[in-house]
């Protein structure tokens, strides 16, 4: 014998399947009858598969990219290499290129012998020197032509053949004896601070 209530089952799933756009989306179709019970459901619907929060795996170790310069810094300083001819005035030729090139010149060192020169020595005193001599060091600063305030100059210390040291600021020509090398970095801007600065 059948039971009707399995029949009834049986024909409902038959009609289910053969129409299944009868039902509606978001129907739910249930037969339940005796100890058997049947039951059909939807598929689960797009809710149940909502996207999970945060960050996706891996996006929090993605290299960053490099940080490229285009445009040098006004107040940069760049290295350069000044070849400064024999018979040539040394001090006259570093003013002239940081005039020509509306740049301050920053004298580090300088290899070398020169000529003749005229240095300024302790208490005033000007000394005139002729001859073969080492250039040991040279310093000083030329500031570019817009600065209101005037410190350029140089400062040598020489040797003679004996060995003697003579130094001071150089004043007047101080000519080359061969090629001199001088190191020298460059720079745009220079700002003139007065010291002691006052109270606000």
């Amino acid at each position: 014998l059948r039971n009707p209530a399995q029949d009834g089952s049986a024909n409902a799933l038959d009609h289910q399947r053969n129409n299944p756009n009868e039902s509606g989306d978001n129907e739910e179709l249930q037969i339940s009858g005796g100890g058997d019970a049947a039951e059909i459901s939807e598929p689960p619907t797009s809710s149940s598969h909502r996207r999970s929060r945060g960050r996706p795996p891996g996006s929090r170790n993605k290299p960053k990219p490099p940080t490229i310069i285009t445009k040098d810094s006004p107040n940069s300083l760049r290295t350069h290499v000044l070849d400064i001819l024999s018979g040539t005035d040394i001090l006259e030729s570093i003013a002239s290129y940081a005039r020509r090139r509306h740049c301050g010149v920053l004298v580090l060192s300088c290899v070398g012998n020169v000529s003749h020169l005229i240095l300024r020595q302790l208490g005033g005193e000007e000394r005139q020197f002729h001859g073969r001599f080492q250039i040991i060091s040279l310093h000083g600063s030329f500031l570019p032509a817009s600065t209101a305030v005037d410190a350029s100059g140089l400062t040598a210390l020489i040797a003679g053949p004996r060995g003697e040291l003579a130094g001071g600021a150089v004043r007047g020509p101080m000519v080359a004896d061969g090629p001199v090398m001088v190191i020298a970095s460059t720079f745009t801007n220079a700002t003139f601070e007065r010291l002691p600065l006052e109270d606000d």
